[in-house]
């Protein structure tokens, strides 16, 4: 009894941290664990108890020594260093009951503080619990599983000094650099960097603290430096997983062949310790999703350096890669991935979903996937999936969305087709009320947006091939897969099929149909009740060669578009004889009597010079016998012509050299006449453009200069309507120049218009006339005598800048409806216009150049001034301009030359006008 109660006391002085035992950890060291058994012989007298351990001593007593070794703590997977008796384990006892008064030494280290459960004086405090115990109630910290992992500290009453305010860690280390208690993580944190040794409560105490704040970490006072060897170096996560984690460190500088003592922490309490040689270091059958701390000392010479350390949180599983499969508008498939590691541990997935408004759906699934049902077309769905661990636990959630697709119309019917539209409708899409848009197309570009189910769509091309396609739109803007039709538009024929024959060919044209695009079109000739001739061309016109005079034939067409044709167009055309084309006739003087003299001219008509043939001219005038006349050339010339005489002359064609039949005639009439017009005016107003409207060329230079174009007198002769026509341009004897020079051009504008003018032509603008070109006017009047006045007439160029005035209201013979600023009130204007017996008419050489319809043309206009010649030549009776000569005894020339003098001296008035 003796024996087993010394035993006991050793027990209980291990337990109490007193004495020789390993269980005795100084303030600071390296928290570990070990295990502690007693026997007596053979058999053990106590079990099993677990005291903490400090791994940087050696003295451990040999009553209680043995070989330390990693060996598994019941109810933890992870290792601790234990010491275990060299006697052999046979038998478990109940656990060690420490009940033994305390010493008085010991009491006298701790005497105030007392047990937190009972009046009992307390041997250990726990760091965990926050409390301290007695013998009787510490013992539950050395045999429960669950309470062997709390932090047991010699008895003391400043648990919460002991305490780092910012991490609710134990104070295990001292930094010298800031005078200050602090704990491993403080160490790696703020305090990162400083010199940091043990902390011992044994040889310093923690200063009483009015006021404890995270910033303000404990001091502390009388420490010392336990060891000088340097803790190793950048340690950090090298891999996390779900149930292990990896660090490594480096190797302090000055340190060579050092061993690391790594301890692993949770909850402020030490669950695994041991000693390597590498510098890296795995740790596994961890919690999932739980914080870990671990510190790592650099171990020489049985002397350990101060820890460094770093925290680290296994993940909880998230399901990862949530993924939506298929996706109908009621239903979709969602699927997920299981994250590594997590197959042999016991879950399952928690799958939320709802819609804006409405209350969430839950589904419970042990696989990775799920199939939601009754949703809503046309929807936003919010998803959720959790993993649930057997414990209760859940993590973050994976979401996503979920568009639910919308429902597809019903299937497209074609209503109409035609050659350049089509008509579709379709039905409404199934579960999605109204009202609905779609959206159909037909071609790339080509889209549109209706409510309604039907649609004609026109401005197709013909023979095309189509394919139409319906997608429902959803009130979110999102279409639904759509519906399609393929349609084939028809083709129509060639439009408008004519011929046009000619020697021996035929030429077909025709009009494009509509709707039509790149087609072809393929086209026979039949002839004698079969097929002549086939050919395929992409213009819209084609000649048939080598057909008979006097045949019928007919002619099909048909439009191609690929490998699809149209209907056939047909036209029926017979050959007829030969007949020449433009016939034109130009008159002029035979020489210096009174004899004319005409030239007839005609076009071969294509094919002709394939066969003999001669042409065949007649020509009379009126109440005479026609003459007639033959040749093989497409001219001839008639002569012996009486002057001012009518006549007319037919051409037709003799294809068998007089002897066979003929073919149609063509006709014209021509006189044997000269006008002789002189044009007058001011550069500027249009003198030379109007010689060309008259003639019908371009006969006279014309172009934009601020000086005066035309600088000498030009004649040009035309045969207009059959009669020749003489125009002399003037340099503008109303413009000031020389008199040397305006001397010269008169005596040239005699020597052309010999032997007199039929007509004087004043070239006047229309524009507003100011005082001067009043005055100019008027000198006109008294220049011109009664004789000139009855060969004059006056042509108004810029007729467009009439704006809506007629020419009548411009020149005052009658008022205008709305005044214009072009409008002339002019009273000289009105005077010169009856000097010329009110003769005028009006043209524009720019605008109405092409124009050919209306009285405002100058097609009409010219035909006009034509009649109005024709007139002042019949009343005048054939006489052209003499000035006085009978009455004055002088030439004609002479009056003419007295005139164009007198318009000398007038141009000085017309240097004045702007």
């Amino acid at each position: 009894m003796e024996e087993q109660s010394a035993v006991g006391d050793e027990a209980e002085r291990a337990a109490a941290g007193t004495g020789t035992g390993t269980g005795h950890m100084a303030k600071g060291d390296t928290p570990s664990i070990c295990t502690v058994s007693l026997f007596a012989g053979d058999n053990p007298l106590i079990g099993e108890a677990v005291l903490p351990l400090d791994p940087s001593r050696d003295d451990v007593s040999t009553a209680a020594s043995g070989s330390v070794e990693e060996q598994s703590v019941p109810g933890r997977d992870s290792p601790v260093v234990s010491v275990r008796s060299k006697i052999s384990y046979r038998s478990m006892k109940p656990p060690l009951t420490l009940t033994q008064e305390l010493k008085k030494s010991q009491t006298a280290e701790c005497p105030a503080v007392l047990c937190d459960v009972c009046p009992k004086t307390a041997i250990k405090s726990c760091m965990t619990c926050m409390a301290s115990f007695c013998g009787d109630h510490v013992k539950s910290h050395y045999t429960v599983p669950a309470l062997q992992r709390h932090r047991l500290v010699e008895a003391t009453e400043d648990l919460e000094q002991r305490l780092c305010q910012r991490h609710n860690r134990e104070l295990e280390l001292y930094c010298t650099t800031d005078q200050t208690a602090i704990c491993a993580l403080c160490g790696v944190t703020e305090h990162s960097g400083h010199c940091i040794t043990d902390f011992e409560p044994g040889k310093c105490k923690v200063q009483e603290r009015k006021e404890a704040t995270a910033d303000a970490p404990p001091a502390v006072t009388d420490l010392c430096v336990k060891s000088n060897i340097p803790p190793p170096e950048n340690l950090s996560c090298v891999e996390t997983g779900l149930t292990s984690l990896s660090v490594s460190w480096s190797e302090p500088a000055g340190v060579d062949h050092a061993s690391y003592l790594l301890t692993l922490y949770a909850d402020r309490t030490c669950l695994w310790a041991t000693t390597v040689s590498s510098l890296q270091h795995s740790f596994s059958g961890l919690d999932i999703g739980r914080e870990y701390t671990i510190s790592v000392s650099t171990v020489l010479e049985n002397r350990q350096s101060s820890p460094v350390c770093t925290s680290i949180t296994t993940p909880f599983p998230v399901p990862e890669d949530v993924i939506v499969g298929s996706v109908t508008p009621t239903s979709a498939v969602l699927s997920w991935s299981l994250q590594q590691g997590m197959q042999q541990i016991p879950h399952k997935f928690l799958f939320y979903y709802c819609s804006k408004g409405t209350k969430p759906q839950t589904i419970s699934t042990e696989s990775c996937s799920a199939t939601l049902t009754g949703l809503q077309p046309d929807t936003r769905y919010t998803a959720s999936v959790y993993c649930e661990l057997e414990d209760g636990r859940r993590m973050e959630a994976s979401s996503i969305i979920i568009l639910t697709a919308v429902p597809t119309p019903g299937p497209i019917e074609v209503t109409s087709v035609t050659p350049d539209s089509v008509c579709v409708c379709w039905g409404p899409p199934v579960g999605f009320p109204g009202p609905h848009t779609f959206r159909v197309a037909w071609r790339p570009g080509d889209t549109i947006e209706v409510q309604e189910m039907k649609l004609q769509v026109k401005n197709l091309y013909a023979g095309h091939t189509y394919t139409f396609t319906v997608a429902t739109i959803g009130n979110s803007g999102r279409q639904s897969p759509c519906v399609s039709a393929t349609i084939t538009t028809g083709i129509p024929p060639p439009e408008e099929l004519t011929a046009v024959t000619g020697v021996g060919s035929v030429s077909v044209t025709w009009r494009e149909p509509v709707a039509v695009h790149q087609a072809s079109y393929l086209l026979k000739l039949h002839g004698g009740g079969r097929c002549l001739e086939t050919t395929s061309v992409q213009s819209l016109q084609h000649s048939f060669h080598g057909l008979s005079a006097g045949r019928e034939y007919y002619i099909t067409a048909c439009t191609v578009v690929g490998d699809r044709w149209s209907k056939l167009a047909t036209i029926t055309i017979r050959m007829g004889s030969l007949t020449p084309t433009d016939l034109s006739v130009a008159v002029d003087r035979a020489g210096p009597g009174d004899q004319w003299k005409a030239d007839l001219s005609w076009s071969l008509q294509q094919g002709m010079d394939q066969g003999p043939h001669k042409f065949l001219i007649s020509y009379c005038r009126e109440g005479a016998e026609p003459q007639t006349i033959s040749t093989e050339s497409c001219s001839t010339t008639l002569t012996g012509l009486q002057p001012d005489t009518q006549y007319t002359a037919s051409v037709c064609i003799d294809t068998h050299s007089g002897a066979g039949a003929k073919t149609a005639t063509v006709s014209t009439t021509f006189h044997t006449s000269e006008w002789r017009i002189v044009l007058l005016g001011k550069s500027g107003d249009g003198k030379s453009s109007t010689g060309n409207t008259i003639l019908g060329e371009e006969v006279f230079e014309v172009k934009s200069s601020p000086f005066a174009v035309t600088n000498m007198c030009e004649a040009r002769s035309r045969t207009v309507n059959g009669r020749k026509i003489t125009l002399i341009d003037t340099p503008g004897f109303l413009d000031p120049t020389t008199e040397n020079r305006i001397k010269y051009e008169i005596g040239k504008c005699l020597t052309l218009s010999c032997p007199g003018p039929h007509a004087f032509i004043l070239v006047l603008k229309v524009a507003r006339f100011t005082t001067e070109e009043e005055e100019v006017i008027n000198k006109t009047v008294e220049l011109f005598t009664r004789r000139a006045f009855r060969h004059s007439l006056i042509i108004f160029t810029h007729g467009n800048d009439l704006q809506g005035q007629t020419i009548q209201q411009f020149v005052g013979e009658s008022s205008p409806v709305t005044p214009s600023p072009q409008a002339a009130s002019s009273a000289p204007l009105k005077n010169l216009v009856d000097k010329c017996g009110g003769r005028y008419h009006v043209i524009d050489n720019f605008y109405w150049k092409e124009k050919k319809e209306g009285e405002y043309t100058n097609v009409g206009q010219i035909e006009k001034l034509f009649d109005t010649i024709g007139e002042m030549v019949q009343r005048n009776e054939g006489r052209y301009y003499t000035e006085g000569h009978a009455a004055e005894g002088r030439g004609p020339s002479q009056g003419l030359r007295g005139m164009l003098s007198k318009l000398f001296a007038l141009g000085k008035l017309y240097s004045k006008l702007p």
